[in-house]
């Protein structure tokens, strides 16, 4: 074997810094030397090679103020609540609730996974709110599938009102308008009739002048029945 010129150049540089020329005394100057200026070489450049990684891609992806949560289809989150509720018996009822209610889910993105020896995002999905950290119950997504199933929120659930309860709608039965008719007809208030005041009867002249007796006789209805003799015989009666 031919011998490597840079080893060669090495040893004669450990022989003339006052090394032995024995190979265990080589061998260790070998490592120190590995130790002292080759070692961190290799640290940095392994930091380096995933600092351009797909996990740190992932990392910034989901990074900065409500970054972190994403949107996606029911469907796909549905199967995952019933291994939930089935194999582990978490609650989610009201996460169902809320979710169906605004058509869509929330998860939140945990960090960079192996998945199925895949490269994939994993996020939690909270169940029991979202302020609360649900470190084991994790929804996986394969890297080159990311953004044909997940986009962003756009703020966190809490700050979007997605977990309020609004109040049940109160249902109406509607008014048909035969009953609109039959009620204004029951309803209907009756015309007033006005009640005139009984006129005063008459009452008889208490002297004996015969124009008073005419005039009373004629409002009652008698002065045509009467002669001129009955009515001198009446005021003589008088």
């Amino acid at each position: 074997m031919t011998p490597t010129p840079a080893i060669t150049e090495l040893f004669s540089l450990f022989l003339n810094s006052g090394g032995q020329p024995k190979v265990t005394e080589f061998k260790k100057y070998l490592n120190d030397v590995i130790n002292s200026d080759i070692k961190p070489l290799c640290t940095r450049s392994g930091k380096s090679a995933e600092a351009g990684g797909w996990r740190e891609e992932l990392k910034t992806r989901f990074s900065g103020r409500g970054a972190k949560w994403v949107k996606l289809d029911n469907s796909y989150i549905e199967p995952s609540l019933t291994i939930l509720e089935e194999d582990e018996d978490v609650d989610c009822s009201e996460y169902r609730f809320f979710t169906q209610a605004a058509g869509y889910s929330w998860i939140r993105f945990a960090g960079p996974r192996i998945d199925n020896n895949n490269q994939a995002a994993a996020f939690e999905i909270r169940t029991n709110g979202s302020k609360l950290d649900h470190p084991s119950q994790l929804f996986y997504i394969d890297v080159e599938h990311l953004d044909s199933i997940i986009q962003p929120l756009g703020g966190t659930p809490h700050s979007l009102g997605l977990e309020t309860v609004n109040d049940a709608a109160v249902t109406v039965k509607p008014v048909t308008e035969t009953e609109v008719t039959e009620t204004a007809v029951a309803e209907e208030p009756e015309p007033e009739v006005a009640i005139e005041d009984e006129a005063p009867k008459n009452m008889p002249p208490t002297s004996a002048d015969p124009a008073e007796w005419e005039a009373f006789l004629e409002a009652e209805g008698l002065g045509a029945e009467l002669s001129d003799e009955a009515d001198v015989d009446i005021f003589e009666e008088i």
